[in-house]
Parts: C-alpha cells; structure tokens; sequence
C-alpha cells in the first residue's frame, strides 16, 4: 500500500484539485518484510502517515514494526520512517 500511494492516491488528489498539496512520499523498499517512507510536507504530519500503516496492518491483522530514523518535528529536513512486517507463526488448521 505504501508503495502505491503517492503514484496512485496523490497523483489523482493534485489531478482533482489543482492546489493540492499532499505530502511529499518517497518509498524504497528494502527488504522483503520492510519498507523506508520519506515523508516531507510543511504540515509536518508524519504521525498521519504512521497511523495509517498501523491501521491497515491492523486490518489485515499484520504485525507492524514502525522505526523513525529522523523526523521533521526533530529538526530533520524530512521524517524517515522505517515499517517492517514481524513475522508470525502460522498454525496449521485441521
């Protein structure tokens, strides 16, 4: 979902309204379980973007690990965020 996001979600919400002005999100992905989001908008909002993945991984019942490697409320130029899926146990159902 997060690597979708800004192609996908963004791209139509500054289509539609031309002084749109949605964070900035770049994702690299760099594990198979594990995600980096660059995050940078001027509403400084990086808790938004954390609450929506745990959200989601909530939903789809997907333990999330969130790590910030630096943030704009911390004087960063950009939040640098971290998202790791944990692995689980599967159970076999008879």
């Amino acid at each position: 979902m997060l690597e979708n996001t800004e192609e996908t979600v963004h791209r139509v919400v500054r289509i539609r309204n031309p002084g749109a002005a949605p964070p900035r999100l770049r994702v690299r992905r760099t594990a198979p379980d594990e995600v980096e989001l660059t995050y940078d908008s001027e509403r400084k909002l990086c808790a938004v973007a954390r609450g929506i993945a745990r959200g989601v991984a909530k939903q789809f019942e997907q333990p999330l690990e969130t790590r910030d490697r630096s943030c704009m409320l911390r004087g960063d130029p950009a939040c640098v965020i971290t998202f790791r899926v944990r692995a689980t146990a599967v159970l076999a159902r008879s």
